[in-house]
Formats: structure tokens, sequence, C-alpha cells
């Protein structure tokens, strides 16, 4: 399995998306729906309200990555670690939570989506509940970096493959960090594509996380998981020329970060 992560991790990057890699399981159907519980499936995508009053909205864990379309209201994860509540301000929002990837999760506003995401041209809001500061070209944890909090922001803050700014303390659904602006600035010079690695989801998170040269940029918040010593990235990814519905800069990052604002996790 650890074969077939790493062959779709390049590919990825050579189509110039978010480096992120978002399956465990192997391709094989197309079901995606959503869901009251762990294991239920609804054919038809239409959210199910829980007895809290949240509605759950999970894509089939088997088959290709397909989004999970969102109506306005209030969502809760299922089998994330850990779960979060978020509430979605507008018709149009859809979500990629699979329990097979409990570390793992998407939000794509109106006008983007999954299949923008992959090609790299769509405005995301990400979560990745464990990261560490990456090897290079290696695609694996760096040895030369501690796997902390700390470790995270001196790896990135001392990389001169892109341009910090802004980087100021935060908050996020009740767990304080930091967020930062990233750009790109040069390539890791790895044969696998043009980008500069960003960090590597571990347990119970999957995936190398990076920016490149088409991006406009993203917005990091890194946040103390009270339950672990490793980070929790959330990434607010901006294409350039467009991506969503809410268009470039500040007014993406302005409407992501309304959204933001709602979640709640849950240790």
């Amino acid at each position: 399995m650890t074969d077939v992560i790493r062959a779709v991790g390049r590919r990825h990057r050579a189509a110039r998306s978010r480096l992120l890699l978002l399956a465990v399981g192997i391709v094989t159907g197309v079901l995606t729906g959503c869901s009251s519980g762990p294991s239920s499936q609804n054919a038809e995508g239409a959210a199910t309200t829980s007895s809290s009053g949240d509605r759950t909205c999970v894509s089939a864990s088997e088959g290709p990555e397909v989004e999970c379309q969102l109506k306005a209201g209030t969502y809760r994860t299922v089998g994330m670690r850990p779960n979060l509540r978020y509430t979605v301000p507008s018709p149009g929002w859809s979500s990629l939570n699979r329990e097979v990837a409990p570390g793992n999760f998407h939000l794509f506003p109106p006008g983007g989506s999954m299949s923008g995401f992959e090609a790299g041209t769509t405005d995301d809001i990400t979560i990745v509940t464990a990261v560490v500061p990456p090897g290079t070209c290696t695609g694996e944890p760096s040895p030369d970096f501690d796997h902390t909090f700390d470790g995270m922001v001196e790896f990135l803050t001392n990389n001169d493959h892109i341009v910090v700014s802004n980087r100021s303390d935060a908050s996020v659904g009740g767990w304080d960090g930091t967020v930062m602006d990233i750009k790109f600035v040069k390539q890791d010079g790895c044969s696998d594509g043009i980008y500069s690695d960003l960090m590597i989801g571990v347990d119970p998170a999957h995936g190398a996380f990076g920016i490149t040269p088409e991006q406009a940029g993203l917005r990091l918040f890194l946040l103390h998981n009270p339950t672990s010593d490793l980070p929790l990235a959330l990434l607010i990814d901006d294409a350039a020329n467009g991506g969503s519905d809410y268009g470039d800069g500040s007014d993406w990052y302005d409407a992501a970060r309304s959204l933001i604002d709602t979640i709640i996790f849950a240790t």
C-alpha cells in the first residue's frame, strides 16, 4: 500500500496539485453520499441530520475521491481524529470526509471542485490533523527537524524556497497557534515536479503537502493539539487567477476565514 501511495503522490506533483494525497484505498467504485453514521451511505447525496441537530456528509471510502455536496447549515465530520463541527454559510460548498483517511479533511467553496483541486486550479480549505517537516525529495518526514510544533515552525521560517509573511498568533476552534502567508520562491529540485514541499502528514493523516509556482499562495494555520506534540495544519489554498466564486487573495481568504471561525474541534 505504501508503494501505491507514493506513486499517486508523484502523479499529483506532476499535475501541479497541492501535493495532497487523499486516498489510501484501491480505486474500485464511484459511490459517494452523506451519512448519519460510520458505515451508512446515502446514494442520493442529501445530508442527513443527526439527533444533535448537526448534519453529516461522508464521502465513500472506496472508489475515486468525489466530494459530497453541502447545503447551508452546521455539519460534523465522521471518523476523523479529531472530529470537528463547522457551519457552511451558503449552498454550493462541498466536502471530502472519508473514514479511510481519518486525518485529512477538505472543503471546496462554490466554484471549486475535487477535479479542480487535482489540477491545482481550485481554492480549498484543507485540514491535516498531524504534520511534520518533510525530507528533501523523499516524501518522508525530515530527519533534521524536530517532529513538534516548534520544529514545524523552524522548518518553514528557515526555508529559502518559500517566503513567509504576516505571521501572527492565531486561534481556531479554541486551539491556539500561529498563522502565516506562504508564497513559492523556488523549487526543491526534485525530479518529479516543480514544487516546494511544506509538510508531511503522519498518522492519522497522510500525504505530502506543498506549494507550486502556479498557486497565488496559501495561508497556513499551525495549531497546538492539546493531546499531541504534533501540530494540526489548516491550509487555505489560493489558486492563481481565480479558483472559486470568491475570487483571489483577500476576498477568498476573508470568505474562508468566516467558515473557519465556526470550527470546533472534538478531542
